[in-house]
Formats: structure tokens, sequence, C-alpha cells
């Protein structure tokens, strides 16, 4: 897809879409109570704290590093740590809405964010635990954000049904908690799970998709109206028409985080195009590289294959507490 037909989606379709539903809302009658929970968790989130939902995403973090595996406990690794930053980015616009501008200095001061993006390109070296970043932050976003719905794409089946039970992992360190504890109230390990959050009292769905290859895309469609975010795995070996399927499910405001690590060859092609999509001169996505290259090697688009610097280790878990507590006995 051309970079000019993805900025389209973003200047039109979107508040078109947006303009549409609140219509449908305020037109439609209340039929059912499960209706009118979801009307009354919205006005819930529309008036609390944008302060207090960051704060709660935090908190939930720090709970998951505390207490996974039953106290173990869990690293983030040095890129992890960064990714993360960058999903607190993605989020401000959902959190804040209209607002955010009023809080910039609290986000500043708080984060050290100064530039808000809701699209975002995340460039990983092979093997650096990029998949595990995901599967950390939809967690933490599925316990502590109303009405917390997240789509991830894979490139096959068998990825998208490993990428949810890694997921699955992460969430169930969250069960027994008092304030971010959940009842489930659907699983299906192939394709979705969804909870019913104690934190936000609404129903969260994650869902872990297969990105077919195939010409008609058909099963990317059909995808929920109240997405938050979508997620996307190794993103710039999806074929461009399934970017055609994608980008409508930001039509209501959703963000968009694309990891990849960079395929072979120094030109940029299919979904990568999205990187260069510009409005008035601005770059529409953020892109973050993660990967280590020298200035030749980034010029022509080969920082994976680059072996002039240096790459640093990754850890993703934390060593044994004897270690970190008795080093003098080893």
């Amino acid at each position: 897809m051309p970079a000019q037909d993805f900025r389209s989606y973003y200047l039109h379709v979107g508040e078109q879409e947006r303009q549409r539903l609140a219509h449908l809302r305020q037109k439609r009658p209340i039929h059912s109570k499960t209706e009118y929970l979801a009307l009354q968790a919205q006005e819930q989130t529309s008036t609390e704290d944008p302060r207090k939902t960051m704060e709660r995403i935090d908190r939930a973090l720090d709970y998951l590093r505390a207490n996974y595996k039953s106290g173990e406990g869990l690293r983030l690794a040095r890129l992890q740590k960064r990714f993360m930053r960058e999903t607190r980015t993605a989020i401000l616009q959902i959190v804040f809405g209209k607002q955010l501008k009023y809080y910039l200095p609290w986000i500043r001061e708080r984060y050290g964010i100064k530039e808000v993006y809701r699209l975002i390109a995340v460039i990983f070296p092979r093997r650096a635990g990029k998949t595990v970043a995901q599967c950390i932050a939809a967690a933490v976003l599925q316990v502590a954000l109303y009405d917390g719905n997240f789509v991830v794409f894979n490139l096959t089946g068998r990825q998208a049904r490993a990428w949810l039970k890694q997921y699955l992992g992460y969430l169930e360190t969250f069960q027994d908690s008092a304030e971010f504890g959940y009842t489930i109230e659907s699983c299906d390990i192939r394709e979705a799970i969804m909870i019913k959050a104690r934190a936000t009292g609404t129903k969260n769905t994650v869902s872990s998709f297969p990105g077919s290859q195939g010409s008609g895309f058909n099963n990317l469609r059909g995808m929920g109206v109240h997405i938050k975010g979508v997620f996307i795995d190794e993103a710039f070996f999806f074929e461009t028409r399934a970017m055609e399927v994608i980008l409508p499910l930001l039509r209501t405001g959703a963000f968009l985080i694309m990891t990849s690590s960079l395929p072979s060859g120094d030109a940029r092609h299919g979904v990568m195009a999205i990187l260069d999509a510009e409005l008035n001169g601005t770059l529409l996505v953020r892109q973050v590289n993660f990967i280590r290259a020298c200035d030749e090697c980034r010029i022509a688009h080969r920082e994976d294959q680059c072996n002039h610097t240096i790459q640093r280790p990754e850890f993703f878990h934390v060593p044994p507490k004897s270690f970190l507590y008795f080093p003098s006995q080893l």
C-alpha cells in the first residue's frame, strides 16, 4: 500500500467512523443489561482522572514483575523496557483523549515522553524478546485499562496459538491479585481470551490471529468495534494486501504497534512503505530501531546484517535468588 493511501486512511476514514458511531449511540435505544453496563463503563472511562489510569497501568506492570511465577519475579531486558515505553506512548491518546494537551507537562515529568504517536513501528534484532514484550504489554493493559480489547496478528496460525499461550502465562500472574484479579469469561486458546477485570469492571478480550498469506485475507475481517490497540508481530513480512484489512481497525482511535525484524534486501518494500507516510512533512509512524549498527549499514538498510558493532546480550528473567542475595556462596 503506497504511503499516500495509508495517509488517507488516517486522515479521512477515522474521523468519519467516529462520527458515525457517535450518531448510532445517540439514536439506538438500549435493549439489554450488557449494553447498559458497556455504556456505564464508557462513561466511567470519560470521567476518571486519566492520570489514575496511567498509574494503575504502572502498578499492574510492577505487580507482574514482582509476582511472576509465584514470586520468582520477572526482569525485563533492556530492549523490552524500551518497548514498554513505546507502548505507553501509543496509549496516551486513548487514555487522555481530548485532554491530552493539558496533561503533557505531567506526562513529560513522569515518563519523559515529549512526542505522542498512535502509530509506532519497532525494529527488533532477531531473538531479542519482541514477542515476550508484546505478551507482557497485552496482559498488563487487559487487566488495567477500561475496555482493554486488543488484537494481535501473527504470520501463521501456529505462531498465533503460540503467542496466545505465552501471553496466558503472564496473564495468570494477576488472577489472585486484590486489585488486578479477574474471572475468565471465555477461553479459546486457538483464538481469544476474554476476562472480566476486577480493576475496571469491564469484559476485556485479547485475540491472536494469523495474518493469512492467501489472496483473500478473509480471516482478518470481522474484528470487534471496541478495539483499543492492534499489535502486528513480524509486520514487515506481511503481504501488503493484509494492511488494507488491518488498517481500518484503527478508525475508532485504536493504536497500532508493529514489531518486526528486518527482511533481507536493501530496499523498503511491501508493508515497510508505511514508514514513509507523511503529513505536512511529518512522519505519521514513529520509527524506533533497536538494532545496533554502524552508519554505513543503516544507510543501506542492512542493520540486521551489520557485524561492525557488538550486540549487547539480552536477559529475560531474574536469576536465582541465591545469585542475587548470596553471591559469596556460589
